[in-house]
């Protein structure tokens, strides 16, 4: 490449990132740097998501600590939830809780997503149920928060505590709306579908050939 400007760096560290190739995501990195070529605030954020698929926390934590200070780049909402995502991910929920509260910005929805994501794959209750009210608070109709921690409570048997929110939903009204999915049919028809539904009038056929499908599936498998 004759020109290699900050777009094509970023898109390359990009690439590597999206791929799980954190290592060579880094060493591109330090070429960028030692031929000149100042990061941006993209290049960085690009930087965190290949260490967070890495798993490389000690290289993303120094990214995101070195940004402000050699850089000069003040870390943003995304810079957060992305470094809140690599601790999340590797188990390091209380250091990811430090690094909200001393977040220099109000943290969003996506912050809080992200630890919640990581309390879930690593038995954080505590933590857990602090990013779920958090969530609650910014967020207060919407079901899929209450959904999570519900589940996350009905998980260590908290079944009282389960009841509760079930009651806060019923009060409020919230209901999930059922996901759907449709298919295009020989003749061009598109017919659309949730789970569960029977209420076509090929019902029973279309549950059989479901059964039919599923067998066959398990024998792949």
């Amino acid at each position: 490449m004759l020109i290699r400007d900050i777009v094509a760096w970023t898109s390359m560290i990009e690439g590597y990132g999206s791929h799980g190739l954190g290592l060579e995501a880094l060493k591109l990195f330090d070429l960028m740097i030692r031929e000149g070529t100042k990061p941006n605030s993209v290049t960085i954020l690009s930087l965190l998501s290949a260490c967070s698929h890495s798993g490389l926390v000690t290289e993303g934590c120094e990214a995101f600590c070195s940004m402000k200070w050699k850089f000069g780049i003040e870390p943003d909402l995304d810079h957060y939830t992305s470094i809140v995502d690599l601790l999340g991910r590797s188990g390091k929920l209380k250091e990811a809780l430090v690094v909200i509260m001393k977040m220099a910005i109000f943290p969003d929805s996506r912050i809080w997503g992200a630890l919640l994501s990581g309390s879930r794959i690593y038995g954080g209750r505590d933590v857990g149920e602090f990013a779920a009210q958090r969530l609650l608070e910014l967020e207060p109709d919407n079901v899929g928060y209450y959904t999570l921690l519900s589940n996350a409570q009905a998980s260590v048997g908290e079944w009282d505590e389960v009841e509760e929110i079930r009651r806060v939903m019923k009060e409020r009204d919230l209901k999930k709306k059922p996901g759907w999915s449709c298919i295009e049919a020989e003749e061009g028809r598109i017919y659309g579908f949730v789970s569960g539904d029977r209420s076509h009038h090929q019902t029973e056929a279309i549950y059989e050939v479901v059964e039919y499908l599923s067998r066959m599936a398990q024998g792949f498998s």
